[in-house]
């Protein structure tokens, strides 16, 4: 996805700052080099995976930007764009890579680019969190503990656009989403071999009739 396509997807949660379950925002950059600063981007990544609904899915984090409660005003971007200092996109991405490669299971696929805020000369830093890479792998969980987290940690979106830890009902209405995702695919690829089946015997039956008509 271009980032003008990514802008596009995050533009109305950065200008109202009422985030929602599919863009989260952050006034400023992780702290990556702080064991705490790691467990809440960990803890952030895996909230928003397992709030993904397809393969061709996408959730964010915008981080350089505050959100309606940290400023209600939202008539001069000047007032709620911190932006972020960061530049090397490609380090970054290989570092988030490994971190979450490392501390969630099963894989996440992201990846971190840089926006420049159209309005004012300050730089958005964009987590662009993408759909399943098989199947839906969801619940992702937190593998190996680290700062506050746990290992066997799930994380959920709540309402109020947090990431919390998933109870039992929650884990319970997750993995039955997932069952019933599960059903659907199947339903669908046994009609697509139905349908795959009959378009080859018609085309069978077609040509035995070919046959048949040249022999008489």
């Amino acid at each position: 996805m271009s980032k003008e396509n990514v802008w596009d997807a995050i533009r109305d949660v950065v200008e109202s700052g009422n985030e929602d379950d599919e863009v989260d925002l952050k006034s400023k950059w992780y702290d990556l080099d702080n064991r705490d600063g790691k467990a809440e981007f960990l803890k952030d990544i895996c909230a928003m995976a397992n709030n993904l609904s397809g393969s061709g899915d996408r959730r964010y984090i915008a981080c350089g930007v505050l959100d309606a409660r940290q400023c209600p005003d939202r008539a001069d971007a000047d007032g709620y764009v911190t932006g972020v200092q960061i530049g090397d996109v490609d380090g970054i991405n290989q570092r988030i890579s490994q971190s979450v490669k490392t501390h969630i299971e099963p894989r996440v696929d992201l990846r971190y680019l840089e926006i420049q805020h159209p309005e004012v000369d300050r730089t958005l830093g964009i987590l662009e969190i993408r759909g399943w890479l098989r199947r839906d792998d969801r619940p992702y969980v937190i593998a190996t503990g680290i700062g506050g987290l746990k290992k066997g940690q799930i994380f959920i979106r709540s309402l109020g656009g947090l990431s919390e830890p998933a109870d039992r009902s929650d884990i319970l209405l997750l993995v039955g989403y997932v069952q019933q995702q599960h059903i659907e695919n199947l339903e669908q690829e046994l009609e697509d071999l139905r349908l795959s089946t009959e378009r080859e015997r018609e085309e069978i039956e077609a040509q035995l009739e070919r046959r048949y008509e040249r022999l008489a």
